[in-house]
């Protein structure tokens, strides 16, 4: 069974990243605020590369309009994971949306 992915999570995206009020821990981004963090997520069912672009599509699309969030989505073909940076509050929304995608079929 495949799962509807929610487009309103999808549209805060680009919100967390120019909402965001907390300041970041010493040393990561002080400048700009923002907390980068790292995730190798490593898919069990889904093609990481499909789901690369799909998120990376999806998050340019959320973005037009609005600020562009600072989130990158690399896959690694050999491993079927992904390699994503984005800031505490995105990256819980993409991991959210991942797990979603992550389904048997």
């Amino acid at each position: 069974m495949i799962k509807r992915i929610s487009l309103v999570a999808l549209l805060a995206l680009p919100c967390l990243a120019a909402c965001q009020s907390d300041p970041s821990p010493a040393g990561i981004n002080s400048e700009q605020g923002n907390d980068q963090v790292f995730e190798v997520v490593q898919l069990k069912h889904a093609s990481a590369p499909e789901i690369s672009r799909a998120l990376s599509d999806l998050v340019t699309a959320a973005a037009q309009g609005g600020t562009q969030p600072d989130i990158d989505i690399q896959s690694d073909q050999r491993t079927n994971s992904l390699l994503l940076t984005a800031t505490s509050k995105e990256m819980e929304q993409l991991l959210l949306l991942i797990k979603q995608l992550d389904v048997e079929h």
